[in-house]
């Protein structure tokens, strides 16, 4: 993947778990080790500046899983998942403060953090088995975000913020015939659209010809499309009509998809090598290859119009579980595995 890519960082350490790249090129290695403070052994990470590409500032957290970015300097950091504590960052990102902390109910497990672009905060929990949302608002008093009881989303899997006055909620149902839920939800978190894409698809016998399987998370890609994986497919949903426009069949199963500025998509996928004998499929090096597509897709017509497969399996680490890509400024392009973090400058596609 990067022959002819020009490298503009390398990091390498064994106890990389992942990374966070803000809007502006800087940038967060997340990793495991000991703490600077004396006597204290705790997960810590490195924030990067992205003009100087040195290390300053060290937060004590382990993976991107425990940091949410809320944008403005704000961040919010978790620990145990019963307590969310929200920071802000100076504009040089050498230091922060603690600005306020956000506990959770008894029986409540927080999941994340998400700031939406009508500036309220998001809150994803479980409750009693259940999975809900909550929404914080700031204050313009004191500048502290205070719980909105009369806003209460539910019977939603992930949200995914639109604009300022929409965002998307979907559903993921294994209740046969299986079905994705999608519903549109207004600035006063009210449900204006929805819509059930049938998991199932039939001939006209109304037998079962095949099924879809959505893995992945749904991005929106532009203000009309939403894409989506799922097995050895890549789904192209339709935001206006939530209805499943198109389906494209690779020949890998894919794993992740990333949406690049300039429009074109990577997705990396993988081959499982099947043997006859067991002892040989544990022994082989070769039982899993590692694919990254480069696909642009003519959203007007939803044809494929570009589909570049490279085998990047020498390339995925010991553990292909951390690979993993991201967005970086001036069109470049993060790579993470288990033991190296590369940007590339200008990825070029």
């Amino acid at each position: 993947m990067s022959e002819n890519k020009k490298v503009k960082f390398t990091y390498k350490s064994r106890e990389i778990q992942s990374a966070y790249i803000f809007e502006d090129g800087d940038f967060i290695i997340f990793s495991s080790g000991e703490s600077q403070k004396a006597g204290v052994n705790k997960n810590i990470s490195s924030l990067f500046d992205g003009k100087t590409l040195q290390s300053k500032l060290i937060l004590e957290i382990q993976s991107e899983s425990c940091f949410f970015d809320l944008k403005n300097y704000e961040f919010g950091i978790c620990k145990n998942y019963n307590q969310f504590k929200i920071n802000k960052f100076n504009e040089e990102r050498t230091e922060y403060k603690e600005i306020q902390i956000i506990n959770l109910q008894q029986f409540e497990t927080g999941r994340y953090l998400e700031k939406f672009l009508n500036g309220d905060i998001i809150l994803s929990k479980f409750y009693m088995g259940s999975l809900s949302f909550s929404v914080y608002r700031k204050n313009d008093n004191d500048g502290i975000y205070k719980y909105q009881s009369q806003f209460h989303i539910e019977n939603c899997e992930e949200l995914v913020d639109l604009n300022k006055d929409e965002f998307l909620g979907y559903k993921k149902s294994i209740i046969i015939p299986e079905s994705l839920l999608l519903m549109i939800f207004d600035k006063n978190y009210k449900i204006k659209r929805n819509n059930k894409v049938m998991a199932e698809i039939k001939d006209s016998n109304n037998n079962i010809k095949k099924k879809l399987y959505f893995t992945s998370k749904i991005i929106k890609y532009n203000d009309d499309k939403l894409i989506a994986c799922g097995c050895s497919h890549i789904y192209i949903i339709d935001l206006k009509l939530l209805e499943l426009e198109t389906t494209i069949k690779l020949d890998k199963t894919i794993i992740q998809i990333l949406v690049r500025p300039k429009g074109n998509i990577l997705a990396l996928g993988y081959l499982q090598i099947h043997y006859s004998k067991i002892k040989d499929r544990e022994t082989s090096p070769d039982v899993w290859k590692y694919y990254m597509y480069n696909i642009k897709i003519d959203f007007k017509t939803n044809d494929l119009i570009k589909c570049e497969e490279n085998d990047i399996s020498d390339q995925v680490g010991s553990y292909s579980s951390f690979y993993k890509f991201y967005n970086y400024i001036n069109n470049g392009l993060v790579v993470n595995t288990d033991n190296e973090l590369i940007i590339y400058d200008d990825y070029g596609d």
